[in-house]
């Protein structure tokens, strides 16, 4: 007899810092790169696969989140006489059912 185990979604993603910190140029041009966020996931295959996206912070529309790669860029209009510092959570969330989920701001 043969048994095979499922995984069940038990684990959360978990981002592999704390807070990340970008800089930005205003006036800088769409696609600029700002920073990017990484988190993993121990389950195996859809629960343990991470997609991400920006849930609060972002004022104007100002930036982007690649859902697949975690990299953040430019979207909009940078402004610094309008917006010197923008605090963005962005939602590391996996493809599981029920799926999991963690927020971290950066700065």
């Amino acid at each position: 007899m043969s048994i095979v185990v499922d995984d069940v979604n038990d684990n959360d993603p978990v981002f592999n810092q704390s807070t990340y910190h970008g800089r930005v140029l205003e006036n800088s041009n769409v696609s600029t790169l700002v920073a990017r966020v990484y988190a993993t996931d121990e389950d195996q295959d859809a629960n343990g696969r991470v997609s991400y996206k920006i849930t609060s912070g972002n004022t104007g529309e100002a930036f982007a989140v690649n859902n697949k790669t975690g990299v953040v860029t430019v979207k909009g209009s940078i402004d610094r006489e309008k917006m010197k510092e923008y605090t963005l959570s962005i939602q590391a969330e996996d493809a599981g059912h029920p799926s999991s989920r963690k927020v971290r701001s950066r700065g």
